[in-house]
């Protein structure tokens, strides 16, 4: 069993889809609180901010926008609105703001839980191809956040360490 120690929240980390949503549709944003070495604030109850910024795309946000971090971890849902690009960010005071999420807000989009494929074997579960499949969808998007974490200036000491 490895014990992380924490340092003070630094940093907020922004992760998600950055699918093409289609508008009417949501989907769930996380921001994690972080130390500067990338390690999730556990005790953190942090109020943040969600936004989009520059894109021609809009999106809703449930409560306004604002969630309270709980554990050091904040979710936010997201309706696409109207057409074009959304630059998605999240925020809080006296921290460094997330990197962008960037996704389009598009008629071919995703619609959580919408799927022509049936994802049961009528017992309700999904199939063990599907579940592989968010496996690797989920590590590359892992693997994406480490490398715009680590190539982004002006952030300032960013380092991720994920430990089990």
């Amino acid at each position: 069993t490895t014990t992380t120690t924490t340092g003070p929240a630094y940093q907020i980390r922004l992760a998600g889809s950055p699918n093409k949503l289609k508008p009417g549709c949501s989907r769930t944003y996380t921001a994690y609180v972080e130390d500067a070495d990338g390690n999730t604030v556990d005790d953190d109850t942090t109020q943040v901010l969600f936004f989009d910024f520059e894109g021609g795309g809009e999106v809703t946000f449930a409560g306004g926008g604002s969630a309270t971090a709980s554990n050091g971890v904040a979710t936010m849902v997201v309706t696409g609105a109207n057409n074009g690009v959304v630059k998605l960010r999240a925020s809080a005071s006296g921290l460094v703001t997330s990197l962008e999420i960037q996704f389009q807000v598009n008629p071919a989009g995703d619609c959580a839980g919408a799927s022509s494929l049936p994802l049961g074997g009528g017992g309700g579960e999904p199939p063990t191809w599907v579940l592989a499949m968010l496996g690797l969808a989920l590590a590359g998007a892992v693997a994406a956040d480490r490398l715009a974490m680590r190539t982004r200036p002006g952030l300032g000491r960013v380092r991720h360490g994920l430990t089990s």
